[in-house]
């Protein structure tokens, strides 16, 4: 009776183990990923920076027509499709076109303006608007970014993303067999039903396992002392 309920106790602690060591790495793999979105920002901001700066610096306003940097114009126009997926909602306005003759919803910013400077359409209001986006971008990631590394120093926080991973499996395991789009992976797993029940069931597992080791405190002790000594 004693030799099963150390089995089960070990079971139990490699299980809440393996729970805080999954949820610290998937912290840490988003913090990752916040910090390079945010370096690929800042770096495609410093480069549109630049070349607006040279695109004016001998801008005929008659012609409408400037000096085309044209290494940094390759370099805008070839990640300008990652650039626009990673703004989301913050790269996508209302776009009212010149004397209000027309309106585009969901107008995106960045896409829509590098080929303005080459077809010689470019305006002050086009340039100001990505350089806004592109900033507003930056304050979010940049406050994500900080929550994140708060995160990294909490072990409760890692348990609870720890729970939420384990819960998903069968989420990721429909997603490799190719049943469930990326797409909807991501919908699922930041939609709130999901949270709750994974929060839940997360904390009734966490309870489960605290009654049944504090339940058998002797054999508990016993057992730490036998693993240890």
């Amino acid at each position: 009776m004693l030799q099963i309920h150390y089995s089960m106790i070990l079971i139990i602690i490699i299980f809440f183990i393996s729970i805080l060591v999954i949820g610290s790495f998937t912290l840490r793999k988003s913090f990752v990923l916040l910090q390079e979105k945010l370096n690929f920002t800042l770096e495609y901001r410093e480069q549109f920076v630049i070349f607006t700066n040279n695109f004016y610096k001998k801008y005929d306003s008659f012609e409408r027509r400037g000096e085309i940097d044209h290494e940094r114009y390759v370099w805008l126009t070839k990640n300008a499709n990652k650039m626009q997926g990673m703004l989301g909602q913050t790269g996508l306005m209302e776009y009212i076109g010149p004397f209000r003759q027309y309106k585009i919803s969901n107008y995106n910013i960045v896409l829509n303006t590098i080929p303005k400077f080459r077809d010689s359409t470019i305006t002050d209001f086009d340039v100001n608007s990505v350089d806004d986006c592109l900033l507003r971008y930056i304050g979010i990631v940049e406050q994500l970014t900080k929550e994140n590394f708060k995160q990294l120093k909490n072990p409760f926080i890692w348990l609870k993303q720890g729970f939420k991973e384990f819960f998903s499996l069968p989420i990721y395991i429909f997603n490799w067999f190719g049943i469930i789009p990326d797409s909807t992976v991501g919908k699922i797993k930041s939609n709130l039903i999901f949270n709750t029940l994974t929060g839940i069931g997360g904390l009734v597992t966490f309870v489960s396992g605290l009654v049944t080791i504090i339940q058998g405190k002797e054999q508990t002790l016993g057992f730490f002392k036998k693993l240890f000594y």
